[in-house]
């Protein structure tokens, strides 16, 4: 499989824009902090622009091409050309070391397992990844038009962040590629059991769909924070919960603290299922389920 990784300055526009609208939940409210702080306070003008798209971003299915026509999209021009002037060459450096090492090294164990486990063979010769804007010390990742976008800009060129931007690649990769059978999994599961009190939570609220918050789950279980995130990519989420840690989860209810909780305490499981080559099941999303109620209700003394 060949990786083909490129730096967009127009991506990148249409991206920032896109964050700044905070039109979806996954918007990275800690990079606009950032970007504005950098350079300086919405003015109303924007604001009331920022609302407008915001609007329009939520009915449509094609954003990057919405906001091409957007033509109001200019009043942010100099806002952009500040952040991107001072990121654009540590995207061109990762670039270059990203070409380098994911075309190098040979991830075929690894997706030999994550097809077995999702129950889909990964036919795609090739994979594309847009490098995008972030802010300092923080790394996302998304899927768009079947591309994988990984917004990088904050981290420094070291070989423990190469090893987390190559786990959040193969995360995305999994959802762009080898969640059909899965979606349906989760769809007979969620037909079968009564899963109401959940959407009662904080999570389900902002996110609106279980399929979505269960997908996350599993994956997250094992990348990339998780058992694969361990074999392949040196994280070590086990050794990095403390005390301070849970408690930051228990208090902060949200996704992305979940998927960690749920990595941490599914990491046997997940083992499990690696080692004996078995694909997620109503089994492995029984546990998931359960882990979410201990997450949403026990007192942190019981972690």
């Amino acid at each position: 499989m060949k990786f083909i990784v490129s730096v967009s300055k127009l991506e990148n526009f249409i991206f920032f824009l896109k964050n700044l609208s905070c039109y979806h939940f996954s918007c990275q409210k800690a990079f606009n902090q950032q970007w504005l702080l950098e350079t300086g306070k919405l003015t109303s003008k924007e604001k009331a622009v920022l609302k407008e798209l915001r609007g329009l971003l939520k009915n449509t299915n094609h954003p990057k091409e919405l906001l091409k026509k957007f033509k109001a999209k200019s009043l942010f021009k100099n806002r952009f050309e500040t952040i991107w002037q001072k990121e654009r060459k540590i995207l061109e450096r990762w670039k270059k070391v990203l070409k380098r090492e994911l075309n190098k090294r040979f991830f075929d164990q690894l997706l030999d397992e994550l097809s077995v486990l999702y129950s889909t063979h990964f036919k795609r010769p090739s994979v594309g990844i847009c490098l995008l804007l972030s802010a300092k010390d923080l790394l996302a990742g998304e899927v768009e038009d079947g591309r994988i976008a990984i917004k990088c800009s904050g981290l420094e060129i070291n070989k423990k962040n190469l090893r987390k931007i190559e786990s959040v690649i193969f995360h995305e990769l999994v959802h762009a590629n080898l969640e059909e059978e899965v979606k349906k999994l989760i769809r007979k599961y969620i037909r079968k059991r009564d899963l109401e009190e959940f959407k009662k939570t904080k999570i389900f609220r902002k996110i609106r769909s279980l399929s979505r918050i269960l997908r996350e789950l599993i994956l997250s279980s094992f990348l990339p924070r998780g058992y694969l995130g361990e074999k392949y990519f040196s994280d070590n989420l086990r050794k990095s919960v403390n005390p301070s840690f849970l408690k930051e989860i228990k208090s902060n209810k949200n996704l992305s603290n979940l998927e960690v909780f749920i990595a941490y305490k599914l990491y046997p499981l997940a083992k499990k299922y690696i080692e004996e080559k078995r694909p997620i099941d109503f089994d492995f999303l029984e546990k998931i389920i359960s882990k979410w109620k201990e997450y949403e209700v026990s007192p942190l003394k019981s972690f």
